[in-house]
């Protein structure tokens, strides 16, 4: 398999052959290789892939994508470049970060139930800690009078 495709780290775009492509991940040709490690951006044709790189010699790396590819829809959009195909000559707005889009709903849904949850929990401790305080001054306050008290009734008459 030829494919051709760019890729991206550190903020710089490298021209790249795909070489061969799976559910988990892909084998691409590129100069220079990406470092082991590194999460990539890839681009085939409208296509983009977040995968880290997981191996790397010479002109050659492997990627693990951090989703499951579809394939057959990778390829039936490469409309017959597969073989012997050249450089793409790709959109230059796709130069412009695309943003890995997380369902913004969910995140800040998500951010709220944890701020929630520790707002919770600091009014727990504050009360916890009032609680200790108030039971502990009255202890104090009501252990003198109770002190003279016993001694009181502890006298002989």
């Amino acid at each position: 398999m030829v494919l051709p495709a760019r890729i991206r780290w550190d903020g710089r775009w490298v021209t790249a052959t795909v070489r061969n492509l799976s559910p988990h991940g892909l084998m691409l040709c590129a100069t220079p290789t990406p470092p082991v490690g590194c999460y990539i951006e890839v681009q085939i044709l409208s296509e983009f892939i977040t995968a880290r790189s997981v191996w790397c010699d010479q002109h050659r790396c492997g990627l693990r994508s951090r989703e499951r590819l579809d394939v057959n829809r990778v390829l039936s959009r490469s409309d017959g470049m597969v073989a012997n195909a050249g450089v793409l000559a790709l959109d230059r707005a796709t130069d412009q970060r695309r943003e890995f889009k997380i369902n913004r709903g969910d995140r800040e849904e998500q951010s709220r139930q944890i701020s929630s949850a520790i707002q919770y929990l600091t009014a727990l401790a504050v009360a916890v800690s009032a609680a200790g305080s108030l039971g502990w001054e009255v202890y104090q306050t009501l252990s003198a009078p109770i002190t003279a008290v016993g001694a009181q009734l502890s006298k002989p008459l």
